[in-house]
């Protein structure tokens, strides 16, 4: 009997949300993973040991539940950050031609945001936005560059319908000023091959954590932890592409500044840390009861997907200098950090964290180079959120 191999398995995934929980959408495209197992399928089920029934042992075992759970980790790609991102925060506006022709920049926060289209004069409604997607029917818009607020009655694709309202700027941010409506996480759908023509669609798939991190001499790696509905069918569909032109990014890449100011569109300013940062990891960790997915009249999976509370965590290494990195623990600094990663052509990635805070500067090294391994806190900055970013390539959109 001819046994499996893993290098034999692929990964597709569905780049735009199920339009139903854990009905399938489109698979569009394959990506490569480090060796990560398979996704597992595992069902809870129950004996009859506390029923009496003349036996010691059990009798027989009854399903109760079916859970889907797996990890995917691959070499860091725009797409791969575009994909992971846009479902572990569920929020993501992506703009055409921009930087180049054919190119699209889309723009992922824990919270809907968008850019002013142009200049919308005072009071004048309705307000044009680069688009809309992910913002509710009704709500109220952030100025984040100045922190106004103005409610909006209806939307369209590009416009807000609003009431009194400053003149907007043009290109300037607005995101949402209400989180209570954001706790449902959008779901794809997953097709994978492990080899041997057994091939299984996985549907009602989240992500509950995505994790990106980056060293000196490797590649940049994403991670992302995925839970499904339950739901496993076996498919004949043949393997989608892989994006072959998008590069692998690098740390060689990267260009890492701390520092310098950030209105939620416009970086300015910063001091170049490239030759002291060793490292950083960064995780995305959506905070998901499982056992709240089961619901009456549900059978044997998950019938919705939202989560508790979500959180981040950061680390970096740094090689010490001076005293810069304890004088921030001591004094509770604010710290700004931007991590681009600049490919080639026009493929691209930026981090924005507008609000770190170092929780511990330990040093080690002995009598070699001293190094500080740090963690640091991802807090909300009152104007512009706790983190964002930006990709650009070839892809027209995620999860919308």
């Amino acid at each position: 009997m001819a046994t499996k191999r893993g290098f034999l398995a692929w990964r597709a995934f569905s780049r735009s949300k199920e339009a139903t929980f854990d009905t399938a959408a489109t698979i569009d495209s394959t990506e490569n993973h480090l060796g990560s197992d398979p996704i597992a399928l595992s069902l809870d089920l129950v004996p009859d040991t506390d029923v009496d029934g003349g036996y010691e042992d059990a009798t027989r075992q009854d399903e109760i539940a079916k859970r889907v759970e797996g990890e995917h980790s691959q070499r860091l790609t725009p797409n791969a950050a575009g994909l992971f991102l846009a479902y572990a925060m569920g929020n993501v506006s992506t703009v055409a031609n921009e930087p180049a022709a054919t190119f699209y920049t889309h723009t992922i926060t824990p919270r809907p945001k968008t850019f002013a289209s142009g200049v919308t004069a005072l009071d004048i409604s309705p307000i044009t936005v680069d688009d809309t997607q992910g913002f509710p029917a009704t709500g109220k818009l952030f100025f984040e560059s100045d922190a106004v607020e103005v409610s909006y009655t209806s939307k369209t694709a590009t416009t807000f319908v609003v009431g009194a309202h400053r003149a907007t700027v043009d290109n300037e941010a607005i995101s949402l000023k209400d989180v209570e409506v954001l706790h449902t996480l959008p779901s794809m759908t997953v097709l994978e091959e492990i080899g041997l023509s057994s091939k299984y669609q996985y549907t009602g798939v989240v992500v509950s954590r995505v994790e990106i991190e980056a060293a000196r001499k490797q590649f940049a790696r994403i991670t992302a932890t995925l839970m499904g509905s339950g739901t496993r069918t076996t498919q004949s569909t043949a393997r989608p592409s892989i994006l072959t032109a998008e590069p692998i990014l690098k740390a060689g890449d990267a260009t890492v500044l701390t520092g310098g100011t950030w209105d939620g569109r416009t970086y300015t300013g910063g001091a170049n840390i490239n030759t002291v940062i060793r490292s950083f990891r960064w995780a995305v960790i959506n905070d998901i009861e499982e056992d709240d997915g089961y619901l009456f009249n549900g059978g044997f999976v998950r019938g919705r997907a939202e989560r508790i509370r979500r959180s981040q965590e950061f680390s970096i290494s740094l090689e010490l200098h001076d005293n810069t990195y304890l004088n921030n623990l001591v004094n509770s600094d604010n710290v700004v950090l931007r991590v681009h990663f600049d490919a080639t052509s026009s493929y691209a990635l930026t981090l924005i964290f507008p609000r770190l805070r170092f929780r511990a500067v330990p040093m080690s090294g002995g009598v070699v180079v001293l190094v500080t391994d740090s963690d640091m806190s991802v807090l909300q900055h009152g104007n512009t959120g706790s983190v964002h970013v930006d990709v650009i390539n070839l892809q027209d959109g995620y999860v919308y």
